[in-house]
């Protein structure tokens, strides 16, 4: 087994039998004729190139300015102790209460580059439906990276990736630790059919924004024990009117909502 640090040439030639603690045997020992010595003749020509690569690459500074625009990346951040490197984030975000104090930075549809320049950030960690935005700010000259978001496994993902580039492995395993023991739930019995809201008009019961299958929110419901009443939907997050509500029969309804609704 090679050692990190080993050069490519090191190990390519203890693979081949031309490396090692004892004596080097000559490429050719043991070939005869023509064909044999070009075959060690390459052999030796290809060990010598591998040689000639980095071992490494260097080291990536850790970002110490960092924006995010969805609400999510933000409590990741938080999460993983990170909040004293987030100098910028979306107009939505309003979790854990210190993110008050934060620079809004607009959102997907309306960004304030003006602002965000003005921050001078070294990374910006976006969504993949970001990545419109993602372009520009690559445009800007500032590090852009995009971590899943759709799943608890993307979840997950994205926690080990924003991590890695931040150097926060050890409050990411324990964090991951905690999540996933919180994330076995004892069953519901009867497996109750939930509609669950996450958006809806100020009050009316009109542009209805629910979870769909494939979404983290309907994964919950399922380890809840709980069916999703619009599981079934092609559309991550459709919107809907009361009527398709009605028609689907919830024997229970959760409305996930940042503010008290009417």
């Amino acid at each position: 087994m090679s050692r990190v640090g080993d050069s490519a040439g090191a190990v390519a030639a203890r693979a081949s039998g031309l490396g090692g603690s004892g004596p080097v045997r000559r490429p050719d020992a043991g070939c005869s004729g023509p064909v044999g010595a070009a075959l060690a003749s390459a052999l030796a020509l290809l060990v010598t190139l591998a040689g000639c690569q980095p071992a490494s690459s260097p080291p990536v500074a850790s970002p110490e300015r960092i924006i995010a625009v969805a609400p999510s990346v933000t409590e990741i951040l938080y999460v993983l102790g990170l909040g004293d490197r987030l100098v910028g984030v979306g107009d939505y975000a309003t979790w854990p209460p210190e993110v008050r104090s934060k620079t809004r930075i607009g959102g997907l549809f309306d960004p304030r580059f003006e602002q965000i320049v003005a921050l001078r950030p070294d990374l910006a960690i976006l969504l993949p439906s970001e990545e419109s935005l993602g372009v520009q700010l690559r445009e800007l000259g500032i590090e852009v990276l995009t971590v899943p978001s759709e799943s608890l496994d993307d979840i997950e993902s994205a926690v080990g990736l924003i991590a890695e580039r931040t150097g926060a492995g050890e409050p990411a395993a324990e964090f991951l630790r905690q999540w996933r023991r919180d994330l076995a739930p004892t069953a519901l019995p009867g497996s109750p059919r939930v509609a669950l809201t996450v958006a809806r008009q100020q009050g009316a019961l009109t542009e209805i924004l629910v979870p769909g299958g494939e979404t983290f929110l309907d994964e919950l419901l399922e380890r809840l024990g709980a069916v999703n009443v619009f599981g079934d939907s092609p559309v991550l997050y459709p919107q809907l009117g009361a009527e398709l509500w009605l028609e689907r029969q919830p024997e229970a309804i959760l409305e996930l909502q940042p503010e008290e609704l009417t």
